[in-house]
């Protein structure tokens, strides 16, 4: 079972745009912080991980948010989440149509009640995600960390959870967190070596180290100012006129795909459904073609990272 505090790069690399003071009940002592961690998650409360950051992490974090804000064009970040609520309920509304497309073939018959179980949780990510705190300029502007990870990430918790129940084989469970148990085998003033264990598992050791008030996975906590300094010169070799030229390009592609969305969604029986799939597929190409061929796609090397929304 993967060490629960490994879940801090994996959280917040799918969540790159990240405040509040930290929870005052978080614990001072390695193994107690660890324990903790994993029964808020145990019991579905995402917004531990921002709790389990250092203060100057979680401003590193909103200064990103914030910095990225200026670089994104606040009429297309709108469309992108009103893009995104469609998704939601064409998932939602054509679940009968996706599932027995003949569209390259159709789908395996085998998968399909797995498929049709699946689908209403993907939906509900996407919805849930298309209405948070950072789905508005505004909000990213504004950004809070705590409530962003209460938000998303308790519903990826979820999310996780349910899409492990579909297969019944599976023996995954994020609850089973209630059960780590944690034990120090070395530690100093700021350095610590902890084993933890789920029952019916291997123990794992691995290092930590205190960071401010926090402790923190030795991995991760290296690895947080180079990747932290990286992020930050990426966004500021993004320049005016290359957000410019990103808006414009950001906005036909969102057309295209608002135009994609619209027959798909009129679409009311099995055959118009997959000819509206079939007659997307040229402008997506092209869309893909234009993308390939964007301002931040080639050029300069360090504006490439750059976070790239519309």
């Amino acid at each position: 079972m993967m060490n629960i505090m490994r879940l801090f790069p994996v959280l917040l690399l799918i969540s790159p745009l990240f405040g509040t003071p930290p929870s005052t009940s978080y614990p001072d002592e390695p193994d107690a912080a660890v324990r903790f961690v994993a029964n808020q998650l145990a019991a579905m409360n995402g917004e531990v991980l921002w709790d389990a950051l250092p203060e100057s992490y979680q401003a590193d974090i909103t200064n990103l948010a914030k910095r990225s804000s200026e670089k994104i064009d606040a009429e297309n970040y709108g469309r992108t989440f009103v893009l995104l609520a469609r998704i939601a309920g064409l998932i939602e509304n054509k679940s009968d149509f996706i599932c027995h497309t003949k569209l390259g073939g159709g789908l395996p018959e085998e998968s399909l009640p797995e498929i049709k179980r699946a689908l209403p949780l993907l939906s509900a990510l996407l919805r849930d995600f298309s209405t948070g705190a950072i789905s508005t300029h505004a909000g990213l502007q504004d950004f809070d960390g705590r409530v962003f990870f209460e938000e998303f990430t308790t519903v990826l918790l979820r999310f996780i959870e349910a899409s492990a129940n579909l297969d019944a084989a599976s023996t995954f469970s994020i609850s089973d967190l209630a059960s780590l148990e944690v034990k120090v085998v070395e530690q100093d003033v700021n350095t610590a070596s902890l084993e933890t264990v789920l029952p019916g598992s291997a123990p794992e050791r691995e290092d930590y180290v205190r960071v401010e008030d926090r402790w923190l996975p030795l991995p991760f906590a290296e690895m947080w100012g180079a990747e932290i300094s990286k992020a930050n010169s990426s966004l500021q070799a993004v320049t005016a006129e290359q957000v410019n030229a990103n808006k414009v390009q950001a906005g036909m592609i969102l057309g295209i795909l608002e135009g994609v969305m619209s027959q798909i969604e009129g679409a009311d029986s099995q055959e118009s459904f997959d000819r509206a799939l079939q007659g997307a597929v040229i402008p997506i190409m092209g869309m893909l073609m234009m993308g390939g061929d964007s301002g931040l796609g080639s050029g300069n090397p360090a504006a490439q990272d750059a976070v790239t929304a519309p």
